[in-house]
């Protein structure tokens, strides 16, 4: 397992199955607009209120499968995989 800690921005270039990101809803708008972002078989995006996870579940729906949603209180979490990950 290889980790890297500091601006998801600068990293998103870098092979990897999984990404993970507790981030503010603003940050992960803008990651997924870059095609680099969806180089990741798996994804856990999380740190997002209601109505900010659900217009980043509508954004990514396109481009990946949802597998699991939790929500705890005001905040949820989202499992992704990418369409094209067996």
């Amino acid at each position: 397992m290889h980790l890297e800690r500091g601006d998801v921005r600068d990293f998103l270039h870098i092979d990897a199955d999984l990404l993970i990101a507790n981030l503010h809803f603003q940050i992960i708008d803008q990651i997924t607009d870059q095609e680099s972002f969806y180089s990741k078989n798996f994804y856990i995006l999380s740190g997002l209120l209601g109505h900010e996870g659900h217009l980043i579940e509508e954004k990514l729906k396109r481009r990946l499968h949802l597998l699991n949603r939790l929500q705890e209180n005001f905040w949820f979490s989202y499992l992704f995989k990418a369409l094209r990950a067996s």
